[in-house]
């Protein structure tokens, strides 16, 4: 179950996934409009990642998930 910050965040993603796709296909060929809006969702998509990776989680003692990945990485580099 997604947070309601979560949420919000993937809907926004939608949102401007479809506003790309909408001012793509207005612009003309659709080869260009396509790589077009995949570089776009791409781009997009990192941003979301981006963000829900750096928005700390009470679950993990108020740390990020990337700070606590890194962490969990280096204990188990230490004990191999």
């Amino acid at each position: 179950m997604l947070s309601p910050r979560d949420a919000a965040l993937l809907e926004a993603y939608a949102k401007e996934c479809e506003d790309c796709a909408r001012a793509a296909s207005i612009e003309g060929a659709r080869a260009n409009a396509r790589l077009s809006v995949d570089i776009q969702r791409t781009a997009t998509l990192k941003r979301f990642v981006r963000r829900l990776n750096d928005t700390p989680r009470k679950c993990l003692d108020f740390k990020t998930p990337a700070e606590a990945f890194s962490k969990l990485k280096s204990i188990v580099a230490l004990q191999t």
